[in-house]
């Protein structure tokens, strides 16, 4: 079930690059190298809907929001804003939901972890606290005041809107919303 829920696929994109072959370790079922997912953030998603959608892009963006919503370890909830609706200026990619110094934050790694060595002259990855983002958006003049007044209920009008917000190296911008 996870699986589907993940699946950008079925809001009619073509997605690359979710499963990586374990060279070393075998497939107990058939005797092959076994077969192993990759970061989220290692993941090509196309820009362009290629087939029938079967869920909207605001549906699978709110089922992402829920699944970043439930207990960690711990037991306790950690609230991200705007998951989902946080895109890499640099190479496109959704970024990562992640809690920094007791606060919500996003992050990409431009489909490097730490399983994968950058090379020396790789892109550094970019980061963002949730709050800095939301003040960013305020200051955008091109915004428009119903998104820029309150960020209760920023994520809502921005999924109406069908924009995301796009962090990188020269700030925060709103683009429409590309998956």
């Amino acid at each position: 079930m996870r699986t589907i829920l993940e699946n950008p696929r079925y809001t009619g994109r073509q997605a690359w690059n979710r499963v990586g072959t374990d060279r070393d370790g075998v497939d107990l079922r058939t005797g092959r190298p076994g077969q192993v997912p990759n970061l989220r953030e290692e993941w090509a998603v196309s820009l362009e809907v290629v087939h029938t959608p079967l869920v909207s892009v605001r549906d699978f963006v709110q089922v992402q929001r829920v699944r970043a919503r439930r207990p960690n370890d711990e037991g306790e909830r950690r609230e991200y804003l705007l998951a989902g609706l946080v895109v890499c200026g640099v190479c496109g990619r959704r970024m990562d939901a992640h809690w920094v110094h007791g606060r919500p934050g996003y992050r990409c790694r431009h489909g490097y972890g730490s399983a994968y060595p950058r090379p020396a002259d790789g892109t550094k990855p970019v980061y963002r606290r949730e709050d800095h983002i939301v003040e960013g958006m305020a200051e955008l003049a091109a915004l428009p005041e119903r998104l820029r007044t309150g960020a209760g209920g920023l994520p809502v009008q921005l999924r109406d809107a069908g924009l995301v917000v796009v962090c990188g190296p020269a700030g925060v911008e709103v683009r429409s919303c590309m998956l």
